[in-house]
């Protein structure tokens, strides 16, 4: 091997070392940030991504644990950033008053696909019909993903649990709250008394 040669290889042995160090400095200083410290977490935007800062979203572990111990309902989105329906459905979400409001009848959690589990029993149940994305589950406080509760009002028949339009989204999380409320009791009117 000439000497020119032998020095272009060192120079990339030493790029690809010095590369290989910058990725090992920024993960150990990203893995020691406080998560509110680092922009896409600042407090107000929490868990959002592009899905509502003024909602208070989890991660899901965190708002599966939430959801059974306060006896709440979970709306779960699992999402991708390179997914087109997420990047047209989210900014319509996040910026309707509608969905703002219904949001404060769930624990709302935000999956980014990166995140999503994919083994196990849970991985089962968040993509009870596929991976695709954006996916909305209505989870019981149990931990229990209610199939019932899903997609009735778009054409994708095959995807029970994606909503192509902020209007059905909207009309989904309505329909769950209906589907958890507890049953009312059947009181004996005055004349049966």
């Amino acid at each position: 091997m000439t000497t020119n040669k032998r020095q272009t290889k060192n120079r990339h042995s030493i790029s690809i070392a010095t590369l290989a160090l910058v990725v090992l400095a920024l993960e150990t200083e990203a893995s020691e940030t406080p998560l509110n410290k680092l922009p896409h977490l600042r407090r107000g935007s929490s868990w959002a991504r592009g899905w509502g800062d003024n909602i208070k979203w989890y991660r899901l572990r965190e708002g599966m644990r939430h959801a059974r111990q306060t006896g709440r309902p979970a709306m779960v989105v699992i999402h991708k950033t390179a997914s087109e329906n997420t990047r047209r459905l989210a900014p319509q979400f996040a910026a309707s008053e509608a969905a703002r409001d219904l949001s404060n009848e769930f624990v709302m959690i935000n999956v980014h696909d990166a995140e999503e589990p994919h083994e196990g029993e849970l991985a089962l149940q968040l993509s009870p019909d596929g991976a695709y994305f954006p996916r909305v589950l209505f989870i019981d406080p149990s931990g229990k993903v209610r199939d019932d509760i899903h997609n009735t009002f778009g054409h994708e028949r095959v995807y029970n649990h994606y909503y192509g339009t902020l209007d059905e989204l909207l009309a989904g999380m309505r329909d769950a709250i209906e589907r958890f409320k507890p049953p009312t009791l059947a009181l004996p009117g005055n004349d049966e008394l």
